[in-house]
């Protein structure tokens, strides 16, 4: 619960650009939560409209997107293992659904970042 706590107060911070310090809680007040929540106005904001890295780590990166957030590891998307960190930031997306990294020259549509295991690797990381 306080996990989930600190990720609503950093939403908070990210979407309104001021903290938002919850008060104590009783850890079964579900209800009150969503409440404080709702009040820091944080389930009508929208997604990003371009596509965000927030996220990198040395087994992968997180994209969030209009869609939602998913994580691209590097063992599945191995084009990205090299990649500089400025490269794997400068993403575009062209089309609903299809994600484009143009200094890496990748292409990915939602469906394979989802599921990346059906879909074969057409190349190998260099």
């Amino acid at each position: 619960m306080d996990a989930g706590f600190r990720v609503l107060c950093h939403l908070h911070k990210h979407i309104k650009g001021s903290t938002y310090e919850l008060p104590e809680y009783d850890e079964r007040d579900a209800t009150r939560i969503v409440m404080l929540a709702n009040h820091a106005d944080l389930f009508t904001h929208p997604l990003p409209q371009a596509p965000t890295v927030t996220y990198c780590s040395r087994y992968g990166f997180w994209l969030l997107t209009s869609v939602g957030e998913r994580f691209l590891s590097f063992a599945d998307f191995p084009w990205f293992r090299d990649a500089s960190v400025a490269h794997i930031l400068n993403v575009e997306e062209p089309s609903l659904g299809h994600y484009y990294w143009p200094d890496l020259d990748v292409d990915l549509s939602l469906e394979i970042i989802r599921d990346p295991e059906h879909y074969p690797l057409p190349a190998k990381a260099e």
